[in-house]
């Protein structure tokens, strides 16, 4: 085990302070004892011959290098008083914007005199200095190396593992949401919930773009002490955006599934918005939370759900189409299986249960409809083409026919019928499976 570079000692801190030999360092000393032991409600005590520290914690480098350091501490060094302050916690940058006439080291904040600098803003730099301590080493996080007077720093590994489990974490809502876009799509029992979900998430990754500027706009805030003082003016617009954009997704949730859907939605945002609010309330103040995983959501959630739908969308269709047409060949043989045994085609198949499944997530089940000497066969297919029906049908005759409204069937002359079917879809496309083709419906 490595033995640390600065140890605790039995010398008092007071005579320490006392010793100083120039006034204004004296008093300014006293002034940081009496700061951070309102901070650490912890006495001063020396660590090494010249830093006065407070409280203790004990860290461990991967290298098994090991050992415990002060809390919070400072110490005077020729003309300047130097703080320890912990490096990589997210505000520190924006704090030491505020602070006032300072030079920094990696861990160290060096001042010539407490009158240069905002003490209120300094005593919130070693409060979130020491609570970022805490909160890492609680969690035995390690590091490389330490500051050469002892002060322990693991900014190293601990911003890189912060950073990964952001990206994790925006890996894992951008792969949720995409899953979401797939429901319909994907193979087994039909879920009702698959398509009002789909077209929620489907919102994501093309209304959802419109959030990417306020995010990057947001962390450039974040990185810049010139525009640090507009992040809590850009927060609050990426947070009028993004509620704008849920705004729509609640609205397509309840035209999709009905008002109880719609009204879930707005009661998650609702959640949401009041988990968040604290921390983007205190980027007013002296006291920001700087909440970077907030941005990183805006910016890469929405980007990656578009470049996946761009790529993925339109063989996930195909595929579920294809798949449900393949499914559909037993029900096609029974129902040649009954025009053999009686010489006709059934007149209906309308029951209870119907036995034939599409296999596919977002396809309820499907129709049969005798159509003169033949029939039709159809399900209805979820599409991604915005304000588009798809309907997937099969007629043994090539025949195929589907009419928008049940009022033209029951209104019009045989004749204006024919004419209506001709037009009452926009697109007709004949699907690679002998006698299926599909219509588009707007």
């Amino acid at each position: 085990m490595s033995v640390p570079k600065t140890k605790p000692t039995e010398v008092s801190a007071e005579s320490h302070i006392a010793a100083i030999a120039n006034e204004e360092q004296r008093n300014d000393a006293q002034t940081l004892v009496a700061l951070m032991r309102r901070v650490t409600k912890q006495e001063p005590r020396m660590w090494g011959p010249s830093i006065v520290g407070f409280g203790s914690y004990h860290y461990k480098y991967a290298s098994g290098h090991q050992g415990d350091s002060a809390l919070a501490a400072f110490a005077v060094r020729g003309s300047e008083l130097v703080v320890y302050i912990a490096a990589g916690f997210e505000g520190r940058d924006v704090l030491l914007a505020k602070l006032g006439k300072h030079k920094t080291g990696k861990v160290c904040v060096y001042i010539r005199r407490l009158a240069n600098v905002d003490l209120k803003v300094l005593e919130t730099l070693v409060a979130r200095s020491v609570a970022e301590t805490k909160r890492r080493y609680s969690q035995a996080n390690e590091d490389d190396d330490d500051e050469e007077d002892g002060m322990a720093s693991d900014a190293r590994y601990t911003l890189p593992m912060r950073t990964m489990t952001h990206m994790l974490r925006v890996a894992a809502a951008t792969a949720f949401i995409f899953l979401c876009v797939l429901l319909p799509f994907l193979p087994g029992r039909y879920d009702g919930l698959a398509v009002p979900l789909s077209s929620m998430a489907q919102v994501v990754g093309t209304v959802g773009i419109v959030l990417v500027p306020f995010g990057a706009l947001w962390m450039v805030t974040e990185r810049s002490q010139r525009l640090a003082a507009r992040r809590y003016v850009v927060a609050l617009l990426a947070l009028v955006a993004s509620s704008l954009v849920w705004a729509l997704i609640s609205v397509v949730a309840a035209i999709q599934s009905g008002f109880a859907l719609g009204l879930a939605a707005v009661a998650l945002w609702v959640l949401a918005v009041r988990m968040v609010w604290p921390s983007l309330k205190r980027m007013s103040g002296t006291k920001p939370a700087a909440p970077s995983i907030f941005p990183a959501y805006l910016v890469f959630v929405p980007m990656a759900v578009a470049l996946l739908q761009v790529a993925l969308l339109g063989p996930a269709v195909t595929f579920s189409r294809d798949r449900a047409i393949r499914n559909s060949a037993r029900l096609v043989a029974a129902i040649e299986q009954y025009r053999s045994a009686h010489g006709r085609y059934p007149a209906s198949l309308l029951s209870v249960q119907p036995d034939y499944s599409a296999g596919v997530m977002g396809i309820t089940k499907y129709h049969y409809e005798p159509h003169r000497d033949a029939y039709n066969l159809f399900f209805e297919h979820f599409t991604y083409q915005p304000g588009t029906q798809e309907i997937v049908m099969y007629n043994p005759r090539d025949e195929h026919v589907m009419t928008s409204h049940a009022r033209s069937i029951l209104e019009l002359t045989p004749e204006q019928l024919a004419l209506e079917r001709t037009r009452g879809h926009y697109a007709l496309h004949s699907a690679p499976h002998l006698h299926w083709k599909y219509f588009w419906f707007d």
